[in-house]
């Protein structure tokens, strides 16, 4: 597996913990510390774009963990790609169900919000869970379905003009239904 860590100067110390970590506790990682970015956006794209690439491509062992300061601008940028599921997570049983519903490509976290002891806490629950783990049969087809189909989604504008106007037809559909019933009796 590779592990690309990058961060932005809030999520910098956290980045380090992450890679100070995986090199001392995983031999069997290969970490590539891009170091601190001067913008969280930037850091993001760029790390989320190579394993965009390397997902689309079917390669499923290249990850990243993406810390700023909250995690959340991070997992906002991560996850416009296509093939990226990028999680901010705060627990290690939240890294666990990323990684085990979503199948969490990136893990992003918060270097002003989170502890690094919990940090790596929560990175080596994330590195130790798998796609539909902990579930009943039913459920990991449910789930290995689901992330098979999530990608074929529609999230053009055009889709998205086609959904808000059948949202809005519903909506007056709804509203102008009371009515009508009032007028049969």
């Amino acid at each position: 597996m590779r592990i690309l860590v990058a961060s932005d100067s809030y999520g910098g110390s956290m980045a380090q913990a992450v890679v100070e970590h995986l090199r001392a506790s995983r031999p069997d990682i290969e970490v590539e510390d891009r170091g601190v970015q001067p913008a969280y956006y930037t850091a993001a794209y760029a790390m989320a774009a190579e394993v965009e690439a390397a997902a689309a491509a079917g390669l499923t062992d290249t990850r990243a963990v993406l810390c700023c300061g909250s995690g959340q601008g991070m997992c906002i940028v991560a996850n416009k790609f296509l093939h990226v599921y990028a999680a901010l997570c705060t627990t290690p049983e939240a890294a666990a169900g990323c990684r085990s519903v979503n199948n969490a490509n990136v893990l992003c976290l918060g270097g002003r919000v989170t502890r690094a002891d919990d940090g790596r806490k929560i990175l080596d629950a994330w590195l130790a869970t798998e796609l539909g783990e902990g579930w009943e049969p039913p459920i990991q087809e449910f789930i290995r379905t689901s992330m098979a189909e999530i990608p074929a989604l529609d999230f053009s504008p055009a889709a998205a003009a086609r959904l808000a106007t059948a949202a809005a037809a519903e909506r007056q559909r709804q509203h102008a239904q009371p009515a009508e019933q009032v007028a049969k009796h």
